[in-house]
């Protein structure tokens, strides 16, 4: 299951615990609902945060694999240059 999945999941869960919260009729089940709620907000938070790590992590490894496709590309387009002048002195 991807992070987007499991943030939907737990976003349904808290919108259930506020539903819980505003159905409560003692003092108790507000409490318990409460604490629920802060349970899940606080999994929320460390699955969007290991989120938006592997999305800057992800962008890293594209940005250091276009590099070096640039690099390689300037590298044929030299080696083109040089066989295209060794041959233009023949």
């Amino acid at each position: 299951m991807n992070h987007s999945e499991r943030l939907r999941i737990l976003d349904e869960e808290i919108d259930e615990s506020i539903g819980k919260t505003q159905n409560a009729k003692t003092g108790e089940e507000v409490k318990v609902s409460i604490i629920e709620f802060e349970r899940l907000m606080l999994t929320r938070e460390k699955i969007f945060t290991e989120y938006v790590m592997s999305q800057r992590e992800s962008k890293k490894k594209e940005s250091k694999a276009t590099g070096w496709q640039l690099l390689c590309i300037q590298g044929i387009a030299i080696i083109v240059l040089a066989v295209a002048v060794i041959l233009l002195k023949q």
